[in-house]
């Protein structure tokens, strides 16, 4: 019976509140702890009511005793916490949102008190910690609850102040070691919030123990000196073309209907990005051989990508005025990206990572489009770009044979009537 009457007054307390009868409410919550002075929803009901009346005294004791009652409820020890603040009890206070992080580590709102406590009380080290923890609670982008929103931005203006200065000293005390290697001095950006670490994140296949390496090292492609040497020849051949059919690029990207479109939603079936294929899936399309001969000579003389109905693809990629192609990740590490600027406006740029560089005309470089990257025309006039796959350099031949194999058996078996996604 103690049960069925306790559920009763909390029944009669929420239809008083519904009507807005604070009386009432406080009569039935009272009602509950004549029966079970325990009952720590009650004791929190009716301290959260007197609290809003003014008798912080009175709120600050009902609190105390619903903690001891329940003290594995943390919202329970953050409105102790909050009570305690109105009355002025700044030990007591930062002990409550201790006990809150004690039962929920996770518990943003008291992370947050108590790093804002810390940092009026000049222990900035602390604050810092629970400033950068409530930071990685929270997803980018995500919303906040209005009371939550101006203690988070505190919390980020402080960790931007105290990476400034660190940053700042790190690189007087570095300047006398002259150049530094690139992951050191990217390491040390990480550090400093001024970048970030990315992974290779293969939408398709992952080939194990490969480093994640946005660009790779020029001499790894010595191949590239011919490439490069041919630039002039490339974009001559190019620039024919585009002249004698200007819409004869395709979208490079397009989706079938019903496939998830996510953030292609602008360029899909749009050519805005284009793309004018000389090999596609590892296959050579003629047309595009008998009107840029030199170049479909000069590709076919290169160290591709050449996995039997996957591999390579080799295409001009033109980018239109004002476009921005989003960020996102390609489909396997196996591969190693390679651009050979031809016609590049002031306003273009590309990211991998945490790199950005801009393309630099007759300049190849190579990267792993499983890291995530993105690129930008913000010029009035188009660029355009020979993109060809060749192998990851960290697989050796050997390897790469292994793998053409490997996905022959895969094929086969689709053939058959199994299923593999595509690369």
């Amino acid at each position: 019976m103690t049960g069925a009457a306790i559920a009763q007054h909390f029944a009669a307390a929420d239809a008083a509140r519904g009507r807005g009868d604070m009386a009432a409410t406080v009569r039935a919550l009272e009602a509950v702890l004549a029966i079970d002075p325990n009952e720590a929803r009650a004791l929190n009901s009716l301290a959260m009511i007197v609290q809003r009346q003014g008798d912080s005294t009175r709120a600050l004791d009902l609190l105390t005793r619903a903690t001891i009652a329940d003290p594995n409820a943390p919202q329970l020890w953050l409105n102790r916490a909050l009570a305690e603040a109105q009355a002025g009890r700044e030990e007591a206070q930062r002990a409550s949102l201790t006990a809150a992080l004690a039962v929920d580590a996770a518990f943003l709102p008291a992370r947050l008190l108590r790093g804002a406590l810390d940092e009026k009380a000049g222990n900035a080290a602390d604050a810092f910690s629970d400033y950068a923890l409530a930071l990685a609670l929270v997803p980018p982008g995500a919303d906040l609850p209005a009371g939550l929103a101006p203690l988070f931005e505190r919390a980020q203006a402080m960790i931007k102040a105290h990476n400034l200065a660190l940053a700042e000293r790190l690189d007087a005390d570095l300047a006398a070691a002259g150049p530094l290697p690139g992951r050191f001095q990217r390491m040390v950006e990480v550090m400093t919030g001024r970048s970030q670490v990315y992974r290779s994140q293969p939408a398709v296949m992952d080939y194990p123990e490969l480093p994640a390496i946005e660009y790779f090292d020029r001499a790894l492609f010595p191949w590239f000196a011919e490439l490069e040497a041919a630039t002039a020849v490339i974009r001559e051949e190019y620039q024919a073309l585009a002249a004698a059919d200007s819409d004869g690029a395709e979208p490079y990207v397009a989706y079938q209907p019903g496939e998830p479109v996510n953030q292609w939603a602008e360029l899909n079936h749009n050519k805005r990005w284009g793309a004018r294929f000389f090999m596609r899936d590892g296959v050579l399309r003629p047309e595009m051989a008998k009107a840029c001969p030199r170049t479909t000579e000069i590709i076919e003389r290169l160290p591709l990508f050449n996995l039997k109905g996957r591999g390579p693809a080799a295409f001009f990629s033109v980018l239109a005025p004002r476009t921005r192609i989003p960020p996102h990740t390609g489909a396997t590490n196996m591969r190693a990206i390679v651009h050979l600027p031809l016609i590049v406006p002031p306003g273009c740029a590309f990211r991998v990572g945490g790199t950005t560089r801009p393309w630099i005309p007759g300049e190849a470089f190579a990267f792993d489009d499983t890291i995530e990257h993105e690129a930008w025309n913000d010029s009035d006039m188009p660029r355009a770009i020979l993109i060809i796959d060749t192998w990851n350099p960290a697989i050796p031949p050997a390897e790469q044979a292994l793998i053409a194999q490997l996905i022959a058996g895969i094929d086969a078996q689709r053939k058959a009537g199994k299923t593999w996604a595509d690369m």
